[in-house]
């Protein structure tokens, strides 16, 4: 199907215009690639897109600004993280107060260090450290409820 004149004529002010190509294509009822080649045929250019000043910033900055703009997925997602590696602990453990059996609820179960040589706080390394550090100090570990472990710590009160 040959364009005519009219077209032509529409097609120029069109794309100089800076219109997508698709929707150029829709309204004549042609291809993408028809009127793609009747552009480069026309030897037709679009007119330069005036950008404001680019302004200048530090990686620093550029960092900073994603992470305010992204901040609550990112804590979010690190969240999820924490429960899920703790969770792997626990079962890693048994899964279970070692004292009375308690697995109701994973905020409840705390790591106890039965064992002297102890490095760091466990939900401090799981949140910082790496894994292998952290399941290396969680050998040292047993699992206990919050009320075993409070009266393991606390006797007689």
């Amino acid at each position: 199907m040959k364009w005519t004149k009219e077209e032509i004529n529409s097609l120029k002010e069109i794309y100089s215009a800076r219109v997508y190509i698709d929707e150029i294509a829709k309204k004549y009822g042609r291809s993408r690639r028809a009127v793609q080649h009747k552009i480069k045929r026309l030897k037709l250019k679009r007119s330069p897109v005036r950008l404001k000043k680019a302004i200048k910033m530090s990686r620093k900055e550029i960092r900073d600004r994603c992470y305010n703009k992204n901040k609550k997925k990112i804590y979010e997602r690190k969240r999820e993280r924490i429960r899920r590696y703790k969770r792997q602990l626990i079962e890693y453990l048994g899964g279970k107060c070692m004292h009375c059996g308690y697995n109701k609820c994973m905020a409840a179960l705390e790591f106890h260090h039965n064992k002297e040589g102890k490095e760091s706080v466990i939900a401090i390394m799981i949140k910082d450290y790496s894994k292998q550090k952290a399941l290396k100090e969680v050998n040292k570990c047993i699992i206990l409820c919050a009320n075993c472990h409070r009266e393991l710590h606390h006797p007689g009160l």
